[in-house]
């Protein structure tokens, strides 16, 4: 009986140097399938940061306007230094759009004061077009879509606006 005994704990050795060995190529050969699927994935998930904060920019511009236009203010005004623009500035700095370096924005039409057409008038303080730029990425909305491809035609005037 012993040596019965004795006999299972000699053969209970545990893995052998192969059988780890073809453990771990099988390890590197799901790393090297899952690392760039992994790489794919945050590289989108950056530029929908960037689209983002491109809406919410836009976001702020559209506000900033539609209270320009309850104002009867015309939206040539925004400089970039008056109040309408430090109004966006500020709504983009809470958004906390760190490293924004500049959007424009341009405007559906352009701004005439003698103009009476309803329609016309509000496509005046109707943002229509927003570049915005963020750690060196450029995006583009136009035609209500957003893209990172530089559309063929550019409102134009439109306002800059950069981070102070």
């Amino acid at each position: 009986m012993k040596k019965f005994i004795g006999k299972f704990k000699k053969d209970d050795k545990g893995f052998t140097l192969v059988e780890m060995i073809v453990v771990l190529v099988i390890l590197a050969i799901l790393a090297a399938i899952l690392v760039p699927a992994l790489l794919g994935y945050i590289d989108e998930a950056k530029e929908k940061k960037y689209v983002l904060h491109g809406k919410s920019a836009f976001t702020a511009a559209q506000s900033v306007a539609s209270e320009m236009y309850a104002n009867d203010v015309a939206p040539t005004t925004l400089t970039g230094n008056d109040e309408n623009s430090k109004k966006i500035a500020k709504i983009a700095d809470l958004a906390s759009f760190a490293n924004c370096t500049s959007a424009k924005v341009g405007f559906a039409e352009t701004y005439n004061a003698s103009e009476t057409d309803t329609v016309k008038k509000h496509n005046m303080y109707t943002v229509s077009y927003v570049e915005y730029v963020e750690d060196g990425v450029t995006i583009y909305y136009t035609n209500g879509e957003w893209t990172t491809v530089a559309p063929s035609t550019t409102p134009t005037s439109y306002t800059v606006y950069t981070k102070s």
